[in-house]
């Protein structure tokens, strides 16, 4: 029997953050791997409602994560958003 994450919701918004599953006191470093697996977790195994879109916060770079992402994630479009750095 799978566990789901229940996302929270607010005006019709969905939202799901490793930061809901976490003490506000623990500090938060993971390597690579880890980091994937979460996402992909997040991902799959949270409740979500039908979406239209789902938007993802990701750190800045071209680590782990975007690459499991761009991977793992099937995609219909995106929009990426950058900041210059």
């Amino acid at each position: 029997d799978q566990k789901w994450f229940v996302p929270i919701e607010a005006h019709g918004i969905e939202v799901m953050s490793m930061a809901f599953l976490t003490d506000d006191n623990t500090p938060m470093v993971w390597r690579g791997p880890m980091v994937s697996g979460a996402l992909l977790q997040l991902i799959t195994q949270t409740a979500w409602n039908d979406l239209d879109y789902l938007v993802i916060d990701m750190p800045p770079g071209t680590g782990d994560i975007q690459l499991t992402l761009a991977q793992k994630v099937p995609v219909a479009g995106a929009v990426i958003v950058t900041t210059p750095q």
